[in-house]
């Protein structure tokens, strides 16, 4: 007899004001529902259907749940780069001009924004999400 493997993901989800890159934007989670994410995210094709998540947020553990089921569809999105070395991976600052930094050391004011097409995912986890027992459960 086969059986099926079973994998456990943690599913981290960021307040917009907590994103540290800026270059894409959020991706409409609902905590206690489902977890949205799109094939830029590493292991984006290897979520199944069955799978346990543990949700969790940058200091604590949400939740826990098992994967109901994964709808995809085609879309695109909007994304920012860094114009001298086109990484995505940028800061805005809040006090120091040029207002953007990327992770190379490049400063700069105009950002290069492109849309790419992308497969988004939407992991559904409704019946099955848990809260911590726990108040604070630190990660």
């Amino acid at each position: 007899m086969q059986t099926k493997n079973i994998n456990l993901w943690v599913f981290k989800t960021v307040l917009e004001e907590d994103r540290a890159y800026q270059s894409i934007g959020g991706y409409d989670d609902d905590l206690t529902r489902n977890y949205n994410y799109d094939n830029a995210v590493a292991n984006s094709k290897q979520v199944n259907e069955g799978d346990l998540a543990i949700i969790v947020d940058k200091t604590y553990i949400l939740g826990f749940a098992k994967i109901n089921s994964i709808a995809t569809s085609s879309s695109k999105k909007k994304r920012a780069r860094c114009p001298e070395c086109g990484t995505t991976n940028y800061t805005t600052r809040k006090n120091l001009k040029p207002i953007y930094k990327c992770n190379h050391g490049h400063e700069f004011d105009v950002l290069v924004e492109e849309t790419v097409d992308i497969t988004r995912y939407s992991a559904d986890y409704g019946s099955s999400f848990i809260k911590p027992n726990r108040k604070h459960l630190y990660i």
